[in-house]
């Protein structure tokens, strides 16, 4: 899976989304996080 070219945007959107509506169960993080002040994140989930 090649990672698409993001932007500060692009992030802050993804970020704002999830913590408005949630992860759903198949696409929370089991192995790593992207942490952004001090909230967990999937890294996947996040630029897809």
């Amino acid at each position: 899976m090649a990672i698409p070219e993001l932007d500060n945007n692009i992030i802050n959107d993804a970020l704002r989304y999830i913590d408005e509506n949630g992860v759903p169960d198949e696409n929370k993080s089991i192995k790593y996080d992207l942490i952004y002040k001090d909230k967990k994140y999937p890294p996947k989930y996040v630029v897809v």
